[in-house]
């Protein structure tokens, strides 16, 4: 018996092994030949010649190819750094990607080869795309991993991309996990038959079928501990599994691996990942593990004794919608939520019933709009219950009414309770729900209220068929339905103007007609005053990019016609927003709108343009509606292609020369004997401070991929940058000690300096950790936030350090150039005054290139324009030059310490120039002085006689 067990564990693991193993058996090997190169999981072309968008394309798939798409930010980061290794001329800043308008709907939505596009995976570059002129309709790929649009007939580099596509084997196994709170017995049969996948030759389309037959997973359950957080694990239902949309429903973009249309594969998407695992993530408070696709997980609510529910899709494989948390909701919220769910059940339905609207009283609404708005004015609410009131007010946006001019009082108190709840939800006493929600989260449940309430009002704006004008005012939320009648010849243009908000709205009266039913346009403006705050206050989730998101500048505009599902308008809408937030005066106002086409509404301008704008408000023009906002960006005057690789450049090339210079200055500071001292041991102190601050720069002040790495980069640069200053500020001080003797001359004042010069900086970066630690590393770059003014924690004691300093040597000098007779004795040598003069000379001009470079830094963050950021950079980047050249090359001491080391003399004279040198040095004394040639000439005349 015991035999037969151990061979049935031999060959459980030799199955478990088999199954790992396959994917790397049958993995056909990435050849790429030519000028193809490999990378991440594909063949890439960078051609250099430059052509137009459709020579390009044209090119690729003469080789096979297609131009380069991009799904994930592996390959994004992989293919950006192979782009920048390939810049050496301004031409190939940008090179030409398979991503191009569509005609139809008139944004980028698809690459070339039929994968979706995501923003969130490759960005576009603030304000873009903005289809300049008309005709920018085809998206190129900047040196700094950006987009742009751009005109098609414009000629740019390229990449081609050639994806090779492997078989997938026949695999079968039974395999047994067990867990503290659960046993599950699985067993999974794959089946997959295809044909022979090649890369396509030339103008030619391989035929290739493939189809997949997926058996039942039968999981069993035994002894389930309900206090348990460890996860369990149910195949996806049949009903469920048919309404899984393809792409459309991912939660989570960056973990979709693309398809490719041209190998024209049966089925409409094939997920070509070995793993074929969602992966782990936080979503909803809750930790989800790996899961396999196909599967739903399932988790312990983490408050309560619910449960919450995941699913993970296949073709592709990915997170589907959100987690589904209506078991971790308080029991108003869920008591609600199944009141709702029971009117609008859609059960026992024909396929033509469910297709089509059902029809409810207005009345059985009424019940549940008053109810939510009771309980979320009064409940303290948690994820859970905003998530299922946007679901509560979703069924209403997905319900018909029944029509009639006897309900417009019914319609007016749904209208105010729906307008309540949303309010009741972003109030100022919901502030810790949101403030607890990670940014994920918060985005999510953000957008989806935000769609809830605009579904649920337009749904019932489409029941009314009478012109009316309904208004609903709250704390947060101001909402207007109007319904007019647009059939006769002299219409206007739908003019909303909001006092509060001092939104103006305009729809032609082209766009009302064409969108009209019946004759009658249909409306909703809503004005959310605290939604733009707590949108604002996501980061984005990419931590590698080096760029400053925009800033909500506005409160959001909404605005939607009943028969427009958010399509290119025929006339574009008109709309001024009043700016409720400050900027510089350099920031660059973007129209924008919230792009709901994901999971997470995200920001985009892609169909509105700025019409004009001044320091109050700026008025945009859009050519579709949705949720409208003026974003901010607060980088400033946007920089070129060219400033931005010039400044990188000068950087790196200043930064270089700095590091060699302060490492032969470091060397002169200890070898030489002849320039020891108190004074030296300054300088050598400086110098390594600045070395070490230099080198962090160089290496580290880009490295935003990793947050920790980041922070601790910021912290060291804030030390080490603050001793150099603290070091330097010693060397004025020490120069007055010499001056007026405050210490006696024998007692060494150097563990004075050490303790000050290292202490001081080192109880700044104490204090300012302890306060706001995650004011180290932005988004950016590895340097300190100006959040909660963190910046100042540098900029405070730099300034008092220049200011102190500058005292003290203006001082110093003075007392030199006065009182230099009485300064030093007469025991010392007469070059001891010129000496002084020159340290003091030396130090003011540390002084004053150090205190400039961070004075032009500071009006660089504050002004940001192309001048000042070359000033700044040459600046910051040749204090090591300077310094050389202040301390060394002009040092008496140390240049002769130099000739010594290299052998340099100076040349001895010939004996004929030393004799009438002599002779006319004699001559002129004995001019100057008669008497004494005249006593010279009676002392020989006396000896002689």
């Amino acid at each position: 018996m015991s035999a037969m067990n151990g061979l049935h564990v031999l060959g459980v693991r030799v199955i478990l092994i088999t199954t790992l193993l396959l994917p790397f058996v049958f993995a056909k090997q990435l050849e790429c030949l030519g000028q193809w190169q490999a990378i991440h999981r594909a063949c890439y072309r960078f051609d250099e010649i430059p052509k137009t968008w459709q020579a390009a394309s044209d090119s690729c798939r003469e080789d096979g190819g297609e131009l380069m798409s991009i799904s994930s930010r592996v390959e994004f980061m992989k293919i950006k750094k192979a782009v920048q290794a390939r810049i050496n001329k301004e031409q190939m800043l940008t090179w030409w990607v398979g991503l191009k308008r569509n005609n139809e709907t008139r944004r980028f939505d698809k690459w070339i080869d039929g994968g979706m596009f995501s923003a969130r995976v490759t960005r576009w570059s603030p304000g873009e795309p903005n289809n300049r002129r008309q005709k920018e309709n085809c998206a190129e790929f900047k040196f700094d991993g950006k987009l742009n649009d751009k005109d098609c007939t414009m000629e740019r580099p390229f990449v081609c991309e050639l994806v090779e596509i492997t078989q997938r084997p026949t695999i079968q196994t039974t395999a047994q996990a067990t867990t503290e709170a659960s046993t599950t017995k699985a067993t999974t049969i794959l089946t997959t038959t295809a044909g022979e996948i090649t890369s396509p030759k030339p103008n030619t389309q391989p035929d290739t079928t493939l189809t997949t037959k997926k058996l039942p997973v039968v999981v069993e359950e035994v002894g389930e501990d309900p206090t348990s957080t460890s996860a369990t694990f149910k195949p996806i239902p049949q009903e469920e599994e048919e309404d899984l949309s393809i792409y459309k429903d991912c939660f989570d973009y960056d973990k979709i691996v693309k398809s490719r249309k041209k190998n024209k594969m049966s089925s409409n998407m094939i997920h070509f990942d070995t793993s074929n695992t969602c992966p782990s993530m936080v979503a909803s408070e809750i930790s989800w593990p790996n899961t396999e696709g196909g599967q739903v997980a399932v988790m312990q609510c983490k408050r309560g004794t619910g449960k919450a529910t995941f699913t993970c899709g296949q073709n592709p494989t990915c997170w589907r919608a959100t987690p589904d948390v209506s078991g971790c909701a308080s029991q108003k919220f869920q008591q609600i939520f199944k009141k709702a769910k029971k009117i609008f059940a859609t059960k026992n339905r024909t396929t033509s019933e469910v297709e089509a609207p059902q029809e409810f009283s207005v009345n059985e609404t009424l019940v549940v709009s008053e109810t939510l708005a009771q309980i979320t004015e009064k409940e303290t609410v948690s994820v859970a219950d905003v998530i299922l009131t946007s679901q509560v007010m979703a069924k209403l946006g997905k319900t018909k009414f029944t029509k009639g001019p006897g309900n417009k009082k019914e319609f007016k108190k749904i209208f105010k309770n729906v307008v309540k709840t949303g309010s009741n939800l972003v109030s100022h006493n919901k502030s810790s729900t949101w403030s607890g929600m990670n940014a994920n989260d918060k985005a999510r449940c953000a957008t989806g209220l935000l769609v809830a309430m605009e579904s649920a009002t337009v749904s019932m704006a489409h029941s009314i068929d009478y012109p009316v004008s309904i208004e609903t005012h709250d704390e947060n939320i101001d909402m207007q339905l109007r319904v007019i009648n647009v059939s006769s010849e002299d219409t206007q243009p739908m003019v909303y103007e909001e006092g509060k908000s001092d939104v103006k709205f305009s729809i032609p009266k082209e766009t009302l007609q064409k969108l009209s039913k019946g004759g009658l346009a249909k409306a909703v403006f809503m004005t959310h005053y605290k939604m733009a705050d707590i949108l604002d206050e996501r980061s984005p989730e990419e931590t590698d990019e080096n760029v400053i998101q925009p800033k909500i500048a506005s409160y959001i505009f909404s605005a939607t016609l009943d028969g427009n599902d958010h399509s290119r308008l025929p006339e574009p809408i008109t709309f001024t927003m009043k700016h409720v937030h400050s900027f510089s005066s350099n920031s660059v106002p973007l129209c924008s709108f919230l792009n709901m086409s994901g999971a997470v509404g995200t920001w985009s301008q892609d169909g509105c343009q700025v019409v004009s704008t001044d320091a109050g408000e700026t008025t945009c023009q859009c050519d579709h509606l949705t949720n409208f906002a003026i974003l901010m960006d607060v980088q400033g005057v946007e920089m070129t292609d060219v400033h931005s690789f010039m400044l990188r450049f000068i950087t790196i090339v200043g930064c270089v020369i700095s590091l060699v210079c302060l490492f032969i200055c470091f060397l002169t500071f200890n070898w030489f004997s002849a320039i020891q001292g108190e004074r030296n041991s300054i300088h050598k102190n400086l110098v390594f401070c600045l070395f070490v601050a230099e080198l962090l720069f160089l290496v580290g002040i880009d490295k935003t991929g990793d947050k920790l790495t980041c922070g601790l980069v910021a912290g060291f640069l804030h030390y080490f940058f603050l001793t150099a200053f603290t070091w330097m500020l010693l060397e004025g001080l020490h120069i007055v000690c010499m001056l007026v003797q405050v210490f006696d001359a024998s007692k060494s004042r150097l563990p004075y300096y050490y303790f000050v010069g290292y202490g001081f900086p080192l109880a700044i970066i104490a204090v300012s950790a302890g306060v706001f630690y995650q004011g180290y590393g932005t988004d950016r770059f590895c340097w300190l936030t100006t959040e909660r003014y963190f910046i100042w924690s540098f900029a405070g004691p730099v300034a008092v350090v220049l200011l102190v300093n500058a005292v003290i040597l203006v001082y110093a000098m003075s007392t030199v150039c006065r009182h230099s007779e009485y300064v030093f004795n007469s025991k010392e040598k007469p070059s001891s005054g010129d000496n002084m003069r020159a340290w003091i000379q030396g130090a003011m001009a540390i002084e004053v290139i150090l205190g400039l470079t961070w004075v032009f830094g500071y009006c660089f963050i504050s002004q940001e324009t192309i001048a000042l950021a070359y000033i700044f950079t040459i600046l910051n980047s040749l204090q090591g030059l300077f310094i050389f050249c202040f301390h060394c090359i002009l040092n008496k001491k140390v240049i002769k310490e130099y000739k010594r080391i290299f052998h340099i003399t100076k040349r001895p004279a010939s004996s004929t120039q030393t004799a009438s040198l002599m002779r006319k040095q004699g001559t002129s004394y004995e001019m100057s002085n008669p008497s004494h040639s005249h006593s010279l000439t009676n002392s020989n005349a006396e000896s002689k006689a």
